[in-house]
Order: C-alpha cells, then sequence, then structure tokens
C-alpha cells in the first residue's frame, strides 16, 4: 500500500468498533468516531445543526467549509487499511 511502511507486520482491522464510527451529542458537545468518512460527518453535522438550531447551528458553517475539501470518492475514506 502506498504510504505504509514495509517493516509492519500486522494490520488491525477497527472496523468493528462501533465507537470509531458513532457519535454523540450532549448539551454543549458533539463527539465524533476518529474512523469516520467525511461524507459521513457532513450527514451527522447537519442532522445534528438541524435537530439542536440553538447550540450546533454553527455545524452548517463547518459542512460548506468540508465540502471543499477533495471530491465524493477521496471523503468517503476511511482509514480501515491502518
Amino acid at each position: 500500500m502506498y504510504g505504509v511502511p514495509d517493516d509492519i507486520d500486522v494490520y488491525i482491522d477497527v472496523n468493528g468498533v462501533d465507537e470509531l464510527h458513532g457519535y454523540k451529542v450532549e448539551s454543549q458537545s458533539l463527539t465524533v468516531g476518529a474512523n469516520t468518512p467525511l461524507t459521513e460527518l457532513i450527514r451527522i453535522l447537519k442532522k445534528v445543526a438541524d435537530d439542536n438550531p440553538g447550540g450546533f447551528s454553527y455545524l452548517h458553517r463547518l459542512v460548506s467549509h468540508i465540502l471543499l475539501i477533495a471530491n465524493v470518492p477521496v471523503r468517503n475514506v476511511s482509514f480501515d487499511f491502518l
């Protein structure tokens, strides 16, 4: 694989770890799993902003910025192979 050192003997598949894909909304915070692809992050941010307009309306601005990053296939990549 490109960019992966040759001296790695073992790869760990983290796709089964729900905490790395999910998200949690609390009164003043949003926590998103580290293995969430950008396309899924966009969906989450829109949903949270729409469901909680008073505290999370700024997320729409963040979505606009993320949409400027790469293209859809690149945004759909999560780092499952590391």
